[in-house]
């Protein structure tokens, strides 16, 4: 049998959390923090990590007893004006409830925070000299900095690819080209390409970009490589796990796979 001693209660893990990873980071237009909550009083002895919250994600979470999720994207981002049985979402939502479990999601801040997203991209890419970059709001979600040793654009495609162990990256610009200077954002980033330009950045790498990106990209001296939404944040659950575990080693940490796509 499991103590609890050393176990946080719903409120308390999320209280934690919150400190480490906390809400004055997240983008103004932003929705993150407790999605959905049955019991904030309930002993957290299981939780699973997900980069999002899928009907998969929670019937997994039901099955190993976890009564928290814990994820990147949120599961309640755009308002919702009822809650049936008729929507993807709402669906969710009453599973949840109906299973007492607890999700939270955090989003921009995980973004942004130290040790966060995109530094574990950046340290995967063993950068150096790495600083803040993005558009105005934003500034503090990219990271920026130095490859060790130079690479033609085609090397270092396939490095991320390895690195990300992701099954494609889409690459836009002369494979021959030399890159040293990295710009790179998780996830969607198109948002990012304008400040990645303006730093002067070599290659710029997000999950996914615009194909207006792609199509300036040439004439604006810089590499784009796409390596999927879900492999260029995955990365960061360990990240949340190990965060938890510092705190609470006697949680038991479950991480599922949601990625929805596959390269046929």
């Amino acid at each position: 049998m499991i103590s609890n001693i050393n176990l946080p209660t719903v409120k308390e893990l999320y209280s934690y959390l919150s400190g480490q990873i906390p809400t004055s980071l997240s983008s103004e237009w932003d929705n993150d923090g407790l999605m959905v909550c049955p019991d904030s009083s309930a002993i957290v002895n299981n939780v699973l990590l997900t980069l999002d919250v899928t009907s998969g994600a929670l019937k997994r979470a039901a099955e190993l007893g976890c009564c928290v999720v814990i994820s990147h994207h949120p599961l309640l981002f755009h308002p919702l004006k009822s809650i049936t049985d008729a929507g993807a979402v709402s669906q969710r939502a009453i599973y949840a409830l109906q299973n007492n479990i607890t999700v939270v999601s955090f989003h921009t801040r995980l973004d942004a925070v130290i040790g966060g997203v995109n530094d574990v991209l950046a340290s995967i890419f063993e950068l150096y000299d790495i600083s803040n970059f993005g558009p105005v709001g934003d500034e503090n979600i990219g990271r920026i900095g130095m490859l060790k040793n130079v690479m033609t654009l085609h090397e270092f495609s396939v490095f991320v690819k390895d690195k990300l162990g992701s099954p494609a990256v889409l690459v836009t610009g002369d494979l021959k080209r030399e890159v040293r200077k990295v710009a790179l954002v998780g996830g969607d980033g198109k948002s990012f390409f304008p400040a990645a330009v303006s730093a002067g950045a070599d290659v710029f790498i997000t999950g996914r970009a615009s194909f207006d990106v792609t199509v300036d990209a040439p004439e604006s001296n810089i590499a784009v490589i796409e390596a999927g939404h879900y492999y260029t944040e995955a990365p960061v659950l360990h990240a949340i796990g190990d965060i938890i575990l510092k705190m609470y080693p006697g949680i038991n940490i479950e991480y599922y796979n949601s990625c929805p796509s596959v390269l046929l």
